[in-house]
């Protein structure tokens, strides 16, 4: 018999009132006592479950990302296969209508959901911008045409203007359907940080940003969101389950309920804010004393009280609210809980199955119940009896629309001199030189590096895009060896382990799959297949909960400016807990006397020259950054409490050069060569080469970081409307990990032409 919610809060008579109160800011005196976890605590009577998974996917289609109640009262949901749309007014066996690549979308991976005032549905896509339904058709949008990135987080109706805010790893895009335009929020005009997750607003308009791994960005309507206000989480982790600040700068999702209170989602508890994010205060999940014991190594002590900690889990994937109070939070790994926020008795959570319930995305439905996209166990609809959390009815009124937002203008003549002015302030602007650790015995070369950016088009294709200098496809070999292609004597790359397991320092070589035909697997050119195989630092040998081991890179670069690529692919992310896979990725200096062994004891004993985080990396991509050599440089992947750490191959190639194709490729070759008469270039054709020569000398300035990827981005567009040459475009779009294709067709053409290689790889 299922229980009525009102009456299971004497199943846990544990009250968080105090920490989600709506004017609270938590005291010390009120988090000192602990609450012991009652012997008899057990999962809580499940909800009524409406429609089960089977009805929508089907047994091979379980892996659900998100999903939507439209305004007609459609529901919506996505996987990895396309887009689906449930009308409960349809005839019965007629409810469920299903949308691929060929009815349409651009990509059959779908990541996020949203309807605008007029009713038009926009799909965010992993791999190619986003798809926009007008109820009858499809039109997409991709770098050239819409966002300037191609893997969408976050799709989102700013409330008070109807203005689409789109977010992917190239900042935040906004469509103005009242101005016919699109905008762009970045790193090189304002915004903290490129990489961003999640955007809520207030009813006045104000947003708030949440980033994969530099916390929180808000702004003002009244600035035209220019001027951004940055709030990090404390760089050492705290060692109390509760206190005031943001808990992680891992920002996962953010919820605004109708009294303006703010709930952000981190992978470190649950963060919230009553006055419009100028405090924090947090809230973790139980386990986080198992986190923290290893968090810092033996810097923090942390009694073993028994404490229970107000939330089933620390990671959170998904948050809803309904005007009865009850907070809905979905976990990537503890599933659902829903607390009344009115006394903090939870009211309900899920019972785990052996991996754990991979909350994607939550929905409360106008006809009641709540819609759940969960990753593994497909979507469900779920409601109580009783049904006390009546969910909020629509914002706005819309109205169904035949047309399509615009296509995003290319730059004019004037804005790309305005660009080539700030790019040249940067000309004579040094290098910054890195502070000298004190524990080293001499003094380094101050050494440089920075994020470059990501590219999610590529994927194993890299032949002819990435290594022209040097390349390493670890464990590609039968023998547990690595196949390293270019001169050893100029770069190397070596694995090892941060934390040592079992007596070993050394990552696993694993060959995977000897041969396959999935796009996401790197080509192999000495066999002239694809072959899936990896590093492994066995962290599915120790708790998940703890610290490493973790995978570090030692890479060494010659005289020059690099960008160092790594290529990262989820291979198994839809099998069991492999799905959970989410690193953090540091770019450190290798400095003398400092062995890389000392971070986990001495945090800071090594400069961090960029950060960013790995996620959601089932299709495969290539996280790139730039470093100044000639210098060694290390690469740590932070495990970051998933089941282990995994890395496919390492791509070095010289920035500040032609670039051109190394021998051992045998003339496999992408580029597309200049004619000896090229044809003469119109006035804003001209003037995008001629800023994008500009961005090539910048390389080595860190600096130019906030806007190499978005300025190219732009001058492509740029090109493009200025009918430049078809060589230049084809050029430009291969630097910069974009395909269309013709692309894919010519890459097709010089792989079915090179001749596998023989005695030109080298093993080790």
């Amino acid at each position: 018999m299922v229980k009525m919610l009102s009456s299971l809060k004497t199943v846990r008579p544990f009250s968080i009132g105090r920490f989600l109160a709506a004017s609270l800011i938590l005291a010390a005196a009120a988090v000192s006592t602990p609450v012991c976890r009652a012997q008899n605590y057990g999962p809580l009577p499940p909800p009524v479950t409406l429609i089960p998974k089977t009805t929508w996917m089907g047994q091979n289609n379980q892996f659900a990302t998100t999903t939507l109640e439209d305004w007609t009262g459609w529901w919506w949901g996505t996987d990895n296969d396309g887009l689906w749309h449930y009308s409960p007014e349809a005839k019965p066996g007629a409810h469920w209508q299903h949308f691929r690549a060929q009815d349409g979308l651009y990509d059959d991976s779908i990541t996020s959901l949203c309807t605008d005032r007029k009713g038009r549905l926009w799909v965010g896509t992993e791999r190619h911008g986003v798809s926009v339904y007008n109820n009858i058709w499809w039109q997409n949008y991709n770098a050239m045409t819409g966002p300037l990135g191609v893997h969408i987080s976050s799709i989102t109706l700013n409330p008070k203007n109807g203005d689409i805010w789109i977010t992917s790893e190239e900042g935040i895009a906004i469509y103005s359907d009242t101005s016919k335009t699109w905008r762009y929020i970045t790193e090189a005009n304002g915004l903290g940080t490129n990489d961003i997750n999640c955007v809520a607003f207030l009813s006045n308009g104000e947003a708030i940003v949440g980033s994969a791994d530099d916390g929180l960005f808000i702004a003002a309507s009244a600035t035209n969101y220019t001027k951004w206000v940055h709030t990090a989480a404390a760089l050492a982790a705290p060692a109390s389950e509760t206190g005031p600040g943001l808990s992680s700068n891992q920002v996962n999702c953010l919820l605004v309920n109708k009294a303006g209170k703010i709930y952000c989602g981190t992978s470190s508890g649950l963060s919230f804010s009553s006055d419009s994010g100028k405090t924090w205060s947090y809230l973790h999940g139980w386990m986080w004393q198992v986190k923290i014991k290893r968090a810092v190594r033996n810097t923090v002590q942390v009694s073993d009280t028994g404490t229970v900690l107000p939330l089933e889990d620390d990671y959170i994937s998904a948050l809803a609210y309904d005007k009865n109070g009850f907070i809905y939070i979905g976990h990537n790994h503890g599933g659902l809980e829903v607390i009344d926020n009115s006394d903090g008795a939870q009211q309900y959570h899920t019972k785990l199955n052996v991996y754990g319930t991979n909350i994607k995305s939550l929905t409360l439905l106008a006809r009641g119940g709540l819609l759940i996209a969960n990753y593994g166990d497909g979507p469900s609809i779920i409601n109580w009896t009783n049904a006390k959390a009546l969910p909020e009815t629509p914002l706005v009124q819309v109205h169904n629309s035949l047309d399509f937002p615009v296509n995003a203008l290319p730059m004019s003549g004037a804005d790309l001199t305005g660009i080539a002015a700030k790019l040249k302030t940067l000309k004579s602007a040094r290098k910054t030189a890195l502070p000298i650790p004190k524990s080293a015995s001499t003094p380094p070369n101050p050494k440089t590096g920075y994020f470059l950016g990501e590219d999610w088009q590529t994927q194993g294709n890299w032949m002819g895009r990435y290594g022209s200098e040097y390349a390493i496809l670890c464990g590609a070999d039968d023998a547990n060896q690595d196949y390293v292609l270019g001169d050893q004597k100029l770069c190397s790359v070596t694995g090892s382990i941060g934390i040592p397991l079992n007596g070993g320092n050394s990552p696993s070589h694993w060959l995977q799959w000897e041969e396959s035909g999935d796009p996401r697997v790197l080509f192999d050119p000495e066999f002239h297949i694809r072959r899936e195989s990896e590093w492994d630092d066995q962290g599915d040998q120790d708790e998940r909960m703890l610290e490493g081991p973790d995978i570090w890179l030692t890479v060494q670069v010659p005289a020059g400016t690099h960008r160092v690529s790594l290529y990262f692919m989820n291979k198994d992310g839809h099998t069991g807990v492999t799905r959970l896979r989410d690193f953090i990725v540091q770019l450190l200096p290798a400095e003398d006397g400092v062995d890389y062994h000392q971070t986990y004891d001495t945090p800071g004993i090594l400069p961090i020259l960029a950060e960013m985080r790995v996620e959601n990396f089932w299709p495969g991509a290539f996280e790139n950054f730039v470093v100044d050599g000639p210098g060694t440089y290390y690469f740590k992947i932070d495990r970051n409490h998933s089941l282990n750490t995994i890395i496919e191959g390492v791509f070095i190639d010289r920035l500040d050069s032609s670039g051109t194709a190394p021998s051992w490729m045998n003339s496999f070759s992408l580029a597309n060569p200049q004619p000896a008469h090229p044809a003469r270039l119109s006035p804003l054709a001209a003037k995008a080469v001629d800023v994008w020569s500009q961005l090539d000398y910048l390389y080595a300035i860190p600096l130019s970081a906030q806007f190499q990827r978005e300025y190219r981005i732009q001058l492509l567009r740029a090109a493009a409307s200025a009918n430049a040459p078809k060589y230049l475009l084809d050029n430009w779009r291969l630097k910069l990990g974009l395909w269309n294709d013709t692309d894919w067709a010519r890459f097709n053409i010089a792989l079915s032409k090179m001749a596998p290689l023989s005695t030109t790889v080298s093993k080790k």
